[in-house]
């Protein structure tokens, strides 16, 4: 059985990795953003 305290880290990676991906994910509607600006609004107000 895996232990508890690596569950918790493998969460605390897995939040950090989203975090990172979210970031990621920002900047590049960011960079959409400049290029096109209706597009990035649309997409935006997915999440």
């Amino acid at each position: 059985m895996i232990s508890k305290e690596f569950l918790a880290l493998f969460d605390n990676m897995k939040e950090k990795s989203g975090k990172i991906m979210r970031a990621n994910e920002y900047r590049k509607s960011v960079r959409k953003y400049t290029q096109d600006g209706e597009k990035h609004i649309k997409n935006f107000t997915k999440y």
